[in-house]
C-alpha cells in the first residue's frame, strides 16, 4: 500500500518537470539565435524593398518570434501545475521535506546538488525526499 501510495504521489510531483525541460531547451534555443542574430553585420539601407535587411536575419527574426511564442504557451500551460504542486508542498508539516521535493521536482535539482546546497548528507536529503513523498497529500 505504502508503495503505491508512493508511486502515486511521485507521479503526481512530477507532472511539471516536463514543461520544465521542454522551457529549457526551447530557452538555450533562443540564446542561440539571439547570438546569431547579434551577430549579424547591421544592414545597408538601400531603396528596394525589404529595407535591405538580409533574408538570412529576417528568417532568424521569425524563428526567434515563433520560439518565443512556443516558450509563451509553455509557460502559460504549465504554470497551474507548478501552482499546484507548490500548494500541496506549502501544506507540508515538514518545512524541510518541502524545500527538498520543491528544488527536485520544481527547479529540476538532482538529489547530491540538494544536499551539497542545503548542507546535507546525501542519506538525510533522500530520507527527506521519500518521507516528503509519502507525506504529499494531492490536491486534485
Amino acid at each position: 500500500m505504502s508503495e503505491d501510495k508512493f508511486q502515486e504521489n511521485k507521479k503526481f510531483l512530477k507532472r511539471y518537470k516536463p514543461f520544465l525541460r521542454q522551457l529549457k531547451r526551447l530557452e538555450e534555443r533562443l540564446y542561440q539565435l539571439d547570438d546569431r542574430i547579434e551577430s549579424t553585420h547591421s544592414a545597408r539601407i538601400t531603396g528596394m524593398p525589404g529595407g535591405g535587411i538580409p533574408r538570412g536575419l529576417n528568417d532568424e527574426l521569425g524563428q526567434r518570434e515563433e520560439l518565443e511564442q512556443r516558450i509563451n504557451n509553455l509557460l502559460m500551460e504549465s504554470r497551474p501545475i507548478k501552482h499546484e504542486i507548490l500548494s500541496t508542498l506549502d501544506h507540508l508539516d515538514n518545512p524541510n521535506q518541502a524545500n527538498v521535493l520543491e528544488l527536485f521536482f520544481i527547479n529540476d535539482m538532482d538529489l547530491y546538488t540538494i544536499s551539497e546546497n542545503l548542507d546535507y548528507s546525501f542519506r538525510q536529503a533522500n530520507r527527506l525526499y521519500k518521507e516528503g513523498i509519502l507525506n504529499v497529500i494531492p490536491m486534485s
